[in-house]
């Protein structure tokens, strides 16, 4: 008998771990998965000449630890004719920051074209959650 009333104390001691451990009482930090990338502003453009430019992505709130967040590009635009990248996909973005540039660098052509487009798209993350934001479209203006 004294068995079955020592496993029945550790199962409400267990269960009163869970309990205690699943309720918020507010003094702890956001859960990562509850943190969300975003990219900051759904579409830019700029001159051919303009050389590098930053694609940000912000985060709902600082980063407590390591994420990799994966992106991947389409558009009008030729990968290494038009434009290139900087930052290579995957990413990884250490602790401690609210937001990170993607940079990718301009290529200026002397060709007479219609303006072209590079369209990013965040595609996954570790940690982290991908919030609605998740395109980018940057218009590159002919100059010639």
């Amino acid at each position: 008998m004294l068995r079955s009333i020592t496993g029945l104390g550790v199962l409400l001691l267990g269960l009163l771990v869970i309990f205690s451990c699943d309720s918020d009482d507010g003094g702890g930090s956001t859960s990562p998965a509850s943190i969300e990338a975003n990219f900051s502003v759904a579409s830019a453009r700029g001159s051919e000449s303009v050389g590098t430019i930053a694609a940000t992505i912000e985060f709902t709130e600082t980063l407590p630890a390591e994420t990799t967040l994966l992106f991947s590009y389409a558009g009008s635009a030729l990968n290494t004719q038009d434009y290139r990248f900087l930052t290579p996909s995957p990413i990884t973005v250490v602790s401690g920051l609210s937001s990170f540039d993607l940079q990718i660098e301009i290529l200026e052509d002397t060709e007479q074209e219609a303006d072209e487009t590079i369209e990013l798209m965040l595609e996954g993350a570790s940690v982290i959650s991908l919030g609605s934001q998740r395109t980018f479209t940057y218009t590159i203006e002919d100059n010639d």
